[in-house]
């Protein structure tokens, strides 16, 4: 018989291995994050399940050996009962002498019988927990009240957006990718369902599959492969379902319903808004230099640091200022910034005593010739192409030149490109002042950063620092927030911009900017008041006010998208109308004090009437409805300088989407909706133009003027700032 003390030592030696062995997973799982737990629980069906069967051995050979059987056979019978266990079968009667003679030897074997089973339970949850965890958040997104929202294609990017989502808390997340471990962990480590998929499978059928109801759920789907091709094939499988199931619909607030959105590169554009078209939007193309450009313009509009150049009395910039945008590089980013500067930096002077337009000039720098470009050509060139030939005695008065733009095919570490920047960026005369911006996106964000330094030192040498502002294109957020910031741009050298993972891969940016909800407010409010006549008639005007606003979500969507996103431009312009008054917006809660301020200089000798009993209701608060009266507007007026600007805005952004001047046989004789067909517009003409473009269709439908008036809709946006801003979030700030 073996002697107590060996028992004894022996299984304490045993005792004291299964508790450090248990310690050391507890303290693993404990001061590890979700991804760091499940590696650990993988690791038990990859082999460290076979630490805790170590201790069997000497415990059943301790047993044996107590029974009498031989050193020997003992070991031999301890491997044959620990294999055994391995399937959670106990031999107890291999114990039960020692166990009945020993408490201390009970309590040991208990503890590892227990702890077997509890590593073979770990065992199968290593193996199956992720496939059960996996199908309970598929079917839970398919039940869910709240938005789901269904991300293609597994990249960097798409994780960026992912995490945006998360961040949300408002919506659960399928990820449909294919099926990898590295994809089915980080969908398990993200508490997301992940479908595999593959570009060659037939989407439509793989989304059906998982969502039974698009009508009664918000879906919101993401397809971002990184390969145009594979986007595109995804995109007609689910065009097809939509319009086999009839989805092209939408709700006031877009609360339920099919949302997708497809990036794609600039050069395919015409590719995927076909889809676009097709599905009456429900597919959108999501172009990601746009969304740079939107964010860069609408938080740097020209006006932003202007002070002294700007004249706050008439909401102008000061004759004698000459403004210039010098953009160093012309690639797909710098190419979106000079069309959405274009199309929302409009601003006008006072000289001699008259309002007119303050051009800006435009001098662009790249290694290439920039200006040969099939999309310019496309689109921002059609309107000077066609001045060459068009006969102005056919046509209501040509609009204004949206822009003075010089091209240089110049490389940067050309010796002559200092010499051509700084005389752009100098006053063009004796007694003149310049105010400008340096944009640069033309390489690799070290290069960028490296150049924005030169740069600044380059304008401290020509005296031109404290008039110019430097901008400088950093994708990554990182290098950005955590070197960046502090080194150079606290600094004061320059500002940086295009941060994909805030700008680009967000899902706040993809889904609907806050510019887009300002537009779908403000196009609501439009249907109000061009319905004020037959509102005022009926005696239901809250039901009435409901039907106009169903009717007006509903040809929202069905708009041509240069409708739709001239409204969004209009709102991306409020920045720069606040601050031509000495006025910025930013998050906040409302004050009314200086939004009062504010408005009192706005309406100054031209005060705005209001329709009294009738509200048009909007996300958070009601509307007065404007009454434009007859729609004799009052000159020399900040508000009256306010709609001009707008109406030289609202050229400036058709001309930049290539659209021509209807002529004036047109205009009569032709809808509204062919113009558009043929991307022509009856009111791309000048602020005097709009008074004949009235009087003609007057005439031709024999209306009133005060019918068919258009120059309202550019009183509109500043008209409505205050409702607009506070309905949205946001509130009126002193500059």
């Amino acid at each position: 018989m073996i002697k107590e003390v060996v028992i004894n030592l022996i299984t304490s030696l045993c005792l004291i291995y299964m508790i450090g062995i248990v310690g050391y997973f507890i303290y693993k799982a404990c001061a590890t994050n979700r991804e760091g737990r499940l590696k650990l629980i993988k690791s038990f069906s990859k082999g460290k399940f076979i630490l805790i069967y170590f201790v069997a051995v000497p415990l059943y050979w301790l047993a044996q050996v107590y029974e009498g059987v031989a050193i020997g056979g003992a070991f031999l019978n301890a491997i044959r009962y620990t294999i055994e266990i391995v399937i959670v079968k106990f031999n107890y009667s291999a114990t039960d002498m020692l166990m009945n003679d020993s408490i201390f030897f009970r309590v040991t074997m208990d503890i590892c019988r227990a702890l077997v089973i509890l590593n073979a339970t770990i065992f199968v949850v290593g193996i199956l927990g992720q496939k059960i965890f996996n199908h309970y958040m598929i079917k839970k997104a398919d039940k869910s009240k709240k938005p789901t929202y269904v991300i293609v294609g597994y990249n960097d990017e798409n994780k960026a957006i992912i995490k945006s989502i998360i961040a949300r808390k408002d919506g659960e997340i399928l990820l449909f990718a294919e099926n990898t471990d590295e994809i089915k962990d980080y969908a398990y480590v993200n508490c997301i369902g992940h479908v595999p998929f593959k570009v060659k499978d037939d989407f439509a059928k793989s989304i059906s599959a998982v969502v039974k109801d698009f009508a009664e759920q918000k879906i919101n789907i993401i397809i971002n492969t990184q390969r145009d091709e594979d986007n595109l094939v995804i995109v007609k499988s689910l065009s097809t379902l939509i319009i086999e199931k009839n989805l092209e619909k939408f709700d006031i607030n877009n609360e339920v319903g099919l949302s997708c959105f497809v990036f794609g590169e600039p050069e395919n554009v015409a590719t995927f808004t076909h889809f676009a078209t097709k599905t009456k939007e429900v597919i959108r193309y999501v172009n990601k230099y746009k969304l740079i450009a939107m964010d860069f313009v609408g938080s740097y509009p020209i006006t932003h640091f202007m002070k002294e150049e700007i004249s706050t009395e008439t909401a102008t910039i000061k004759e004698d200022v000459d403004v210039n945008i010098a953009l160093i590089g012309f690639g797909k980013t710098n190419h979106q910034i000079f069309l959405t500067s274009v199309a929302n930096n409009q601003v006008m002077t006072i000289a001699d005593g008259k309002l007119q337009e303050k051009v800006i000039n435009y001098y662009i720098f790249d290694k290439n010739k920039s200006n040969q470009n099939k999309n310019l050509n496309h689109d921002y060139f059609r309107y000077g192409n066609f001045l060459k030939s068009a006969n102005q005695e056919e046509y209501l008065t040509f609009p204004a030149k949206t822009a003075n733009e010089k091209f240089y095919k110049i490389d940067v570490n050309d010796e002559r490109f200092y010499l051509r920047l700084e005389k752009g960026l100098r006053a063009k005369a004796e007694g003149r002042k310049a105010f400008n911006y340096v944009v640069i996106a033309y390489g690799s964000d070290m290069e960028n950063i490296d150049f924005a330094d030169k740069i600044t030192e380059k304008l401290n040498e020509w005296g031109l620092k404290d008039n110019t502002k430097v901008f400088v294109k950093v994708r990554n957020t990182d290098l950005n927030d955590n070197v960046i910031a502090g080194e150079y741009v606290n600094d004061g050298r320059f500002i940086t911009f295009g941060g994909e993972e805030k700008s680009v891969y967000n899902i706040n940016s993809i889904k609907t900017s806050s510019y887009e909800g300002m537009a779908k407010a403000r196009h609501l409010c439009y249907k109000s008041e061009d319905k004020i006549n037959e509102l005022m008639q009926v005696e239901n005007k809250e039901e009435a006010l409901k039907k106009i606003y169903e009717d007006a979500i509903k040809k929202w969507y069905e708009w041509h998208r240069i409708q739709r996103e001239s409204n969004v431009y209009a709102c991306l312009s409020i920045r720069l109308k606040l601050n031509l008054l000495g006025y910025d917006y930013e998050k906040g809660e409302w004050d009314e004090e200086v939004a009062k301020e504010m408005m009192d200089k706005y309406q100054l000798n031209d005060e705005i009437q209001y329709v009294k009993g009738l509200n048009a209701p909007g996300k958070k608060y009601d509307k007065p409805i404007v009454d434009y009266g007859d729609c004799n507007f009052i000159e020399g007026t900040v508000r009256n300088n306010y709609a001009q600007q707008e109406h030289l805005r609202w050229n400036a952004y058709e001309i930049s989407c290539g659209v021509l001047p209807a002529s004036i046989e047109e205009i009569k004789t032709i809808s509204h909706r062919e113009l558009v067909a043929v991307r022509k517009h009856a009111n791309l003409t000048t602020f005097d133009g709009l008074l004949d473009y009235r009087r003609i269709i007057a005439e031709k439908d024999g209306k009133t003027e005060k019918d068919v008036d258009v120059i309202k809709y550019d009183y509109q946006i500043m008209d409505d700032v205050c409702w607009i801003l506070k309905d949205n979030g946001y509130k009126v700030v002193r500059r």
